[in-house]
């Protein structure tokens, strides 16, 4: 890792000057590590131009750890940071994925900076959160409550806000009580048992990956490499298709009692369902009613016996 010289160093001034370019609004993320080695905008410039081949680093500004502010893309140019979104935007990431362990250095240097490129304004320029445009998590963080903004993103009043000294800890889970009849993808920061599970299938699948249940840019990277493995589309986003893959046959057959990494692999589809349920390889009680409920929804008969006629309805092949 490059260790790139900050902007600005943690609590130092900030002179903000405004680009040319029109910016109304200012979009808060994050890199979904906690690594050390993460920790530098050099790695982002990495993951951005070389692995993603876009044409500049995604972010205008990137907070470590200590409370550094580095210097991403020129402010003058448009970030690649919000899909449909970026035009009129700044965009600042926070090196963190779980919500302990960012720390009150960087929440006090976003304060500061915020205020400053808001200040460098004669109108008002509202702040969001990437997942109010997208369907990640990100920032996995409490920016409203950080920034003291209110509802719709803006300044409650004119004066500087303190950084809080903890960090709103919530988690968001995939399951849930509420069923669905399509199957709810997981991507980078999601959170919970789910995501738990799904990094105990690939380390058995041989794409050993930390069992934190975060999904952070490590276990991005091993669901990319199992999708190339099985020739899917690498994207990182475990959906239907990447789950499909995980089972060791086409010709599959799993009902109560069955036992091994096969009936894991379906619990976690049936999470991704909705439902709540024990990711234990066991085809209890709790599994053969998950999946008759499922059934239920989805116009099938509710046998409770995973085979290839459920299998296709709940796979959408």
């Amino acid at each position: 890792m490059d260790i790139t010289t900050p902007k600005w160093k943690y609590k130092s001034e900030i002179t903000f000057f405004s680009p040319s370019r029109i910016v109304d609004t200012i979009f808060i993320h994050c890199s979904a590590s906690d690594v050390a080695s993460h920790d530098d905008i050099s790695v982002m410039k990495r993951w951005h131009i070389v692995d993603n081949q876009w044409s500049h680093v995604g972010y205008h500004f990137f907070i470590n750890k200590n409370g550094n502010i580095q210097e991403g893309c020129s402010i003058e140019k448009i970030p690649i940071a919000q899909k449909g979104h970026n035009a009129g935007s700044i965009a600042i990431c926070l090196h963190g994925l779980k919500k302990s362990k960012f720390t009150v250095a960087q929440l006090e240097s976003v304060t500061l900076l915020c205020k400053a490129i808001t200040n460098s304004y004669d109108k008002k320029i509202r702040i969001r959160g990437h997942k109010e445009v997208s369907s990640k998590a990100c920032p996995i963080f409490d920016y409203k409550t950080t920034l003291n903004l209110n509802a719709e993103g803006y300044y409650k009043d004119t004066k500087l806000g303190t950084a809080p000294t903890t960090v709103d800890t919530t988690v968001v889970v995939i399951s849930s009580a509420t069923l669905s009849k399509k199957v709810n993808p997981i991507r980078v920061m999601s959170n919970g048992p789910t995501i738990r599970a799904l990094q105990h299938l690939l380390s058995k699948l041989g794409f050993p990956c930390a069992n934190d249940g975060s999904f952070g840019q490590n276990t991005a990277e091993k669901v990319k490499s199992f999708q190339k493995k099985k020739g899917l589309f690498v994207d990182g986003v475990v959906g239907a298709k990447t789950i499909d893959a995980m089972f060791s046959t086409k010709e599959l057959i799993l009902k109560k009692m069955s036992k091994g990494i096969d009936v894991e692999i379906l619990q976690l589809l049936l999470a991704m369902y909705g439902n709540n349920i024990m990711h234990d390889g066991i085809f209890g009680l709790g599994t053969v009613k998950a999946l008759q409920n499922q059934q239920k929804l989805l116009n099938l008969k509710s046998d409770g016996v995973f085979g290839p006629i459920s299998r296709k309805k709940m796979f959408n092949l």
